[in-house]
């Protein structure tokens, strides 16, 4: 098979084209952003107190939040939790 050789559209050419088909702005955003894949970054102090209390682990769970820990000292990240 061969590469594809596309190159991403610019702004001005992705808003011509959501004029266009009609798109609104937010749905414009989503097909822009479809990929980007977005973490909530958590302290690991704030990671081993109060995200493992019960309310804070069910809304991980019901809202499917993806997200890393980090050592603020060593600014490491310490795990990821997806």
């Amino acid at each position: 098979m061969t590469k594809s050789s596309a190159q991403p559209l610019s702004p001005v050419e992705n808003c011509v084209l959501a004029q266009h088909y009609g798109f609104t702005a937010e749905e414009l955003g989503f097909i822009i952003n479809y990929d980007i894949k977005l973490f909530l970054a958590v302290p690991d102090i704030a990671y081993k107190t109060f995200f493992q209390k019960e309310f804070p682990r069910m809304v991980i769970q019901q809202y499917e939040l993806e997200l890393f820990v980090y050592d603020i000292e060593n600014e490491v990240i310490v795990s990821w939790q997806v």
